[in-house]
């Protein structure tokens, strides 16, 4: 008895043997996908045993490979086809999108024949390739348009989520506005860009935003209907007190009314020295005063006066600037100074 027993049991194990031998599953294959053992045979094979019908992605293998061959047929190509038309290629749907048989860690894995068995896609961020304009000039219209991108192709907002009262941003991403004059300085900025996926993702942008003065602000705040230069340019003197468009620019006085007051002093020291004074915007660095004198009303032989002192008074926004004559007590008695603005751009 106890012979047989042992005879029958070799009988068994053989008997399954040869049924292993004769089932047409592959197991091995599917470790020459990438990612391949999480669906097995039914990455090319309905059944998921293996054996009979293929599906889309197993046609496209069996077409690369003899049904016997282990020759590697994983690659670029292969990779790169849609199999089950799903909108996702064979190597997106397996974690190797190149192709390379190096798959990315944790990828999402789907099945490569199957039309209904794709990745889940995954909201990405909007990017932005536009570098922002950082200067402006008050008085004249600040613009900036936004360029921006959606991974998806979502369409995107945007929002000004931070910055001064006279900005603003378009639905098409447009930074607009027009700084008032009392706004030199630097302002912050960020345009918040927000794309319509689920669930919605945002970048920002941020930048400092420089508002300086300029003659042409000013120019454009002060005569704002279209005028020539005979009325609005910088030699022009609409009020006639003397003082042109320019010099009521950097007096801040009002090129529309008419003021006869002198706006220099002139002390003479006890060493018979002249000091001239005059008080000019401390905003504008790109126009300098410059002061000459002479013995003569033709200024043959003038010189330039030596700025002693620049004084700043930040509650008004000028500057007093003080210039001293080089000549004490002159031999003719008089002396004569001439004002000029520099004009460094």
């Amino acid at each position: 008895m106890e012979g047989k027993s042992i005879q029958f049991h070799q009988i068994l194990i053989l008997l399954i043997f040869c049924c292993g031998l004769n089932s047409e599953a592959r197991n091995w294959r599917s470790g020459q996908i990438p990612n391949g053992f999480q669906n097995n045979c039914s990455n090319c094979h309905f059944r998921s045993s293996g054996g009979g019908a293929r599906t889309s992605f197993g046609e496209a293998v069996n077409a690369r490979v003899d049904r016997k061959s282990r020759a590697e047929f994983w690659n670029a190509a292969l990779a790169a086809l849609d199999s089950d038309d799903d909108g996702f290629t064979n190597g997106e749907e397996l974690g190797d999108p190149d192709g390379d048989g190096v798959p990315i860690p944790g990828a999402q894995v789907t099945h490569p024949g199957d039309p209904n068995s794709f990745p889940e896609l995954q909201n990405t961020s909007p990017s932005v390739s536009s570098d922002p304009v950082t200067t402006a000039d008050f008085g004249i219209d600040y613009q900036y348009q936004v360029t921006a991108s959606d991974p998806e192709g979502d369409p995107l907002t945007y929002q000004l989520t931070l910055g001064p009262d006279w900005l603003s941003v378009s639905n098409t991403g447009l930074v607009q506005g027009i700084p008032p004059e009392d706004t030199v300085g630097v302002f912050p900025v960020t345009i918040t860009i927000t794309d319509t996926g689920t669930p919605a993702e945002s970048i920002d942008q941020s930048f400092d935003l420089t508002v300086k003065a300029s003659f042409d602000g000013w120019r454009a705040l002060r005569f704002p209907e279209p005028s020539d230069d005979n009325v609005s340019g910088a030699k022009a003197d609409p009020d006639g007190d003397g003082r042109s468009n320019l010099l009521e620019y950097l007096l801040l006085s009002d090129p529309s009314i008419f003021d006869g007051e002198s706006f220099v002093s002139i002390v003479v020291g006890p060493s018979g020295r002249m000091r001239l004074q005059l008080s000019v915007r401390d905003d504008d660095p790109q126009f300098t005063i410059q002061v000459v004198a002479s013995s003569n009303v033709k200024f043959s032989g003038a010189e330039t006066l030596e700025l002693e002192e620049s004084d700043p008074h930040p509650e008004d926004g000028l500057k007093t600037l003080t210039f001293r004559d080089t000549i004490a007590n002159p031999v003719s008695g008089s002396r004569f100074a001439r004002i000029g603005i520099v004009d460094s751009n």
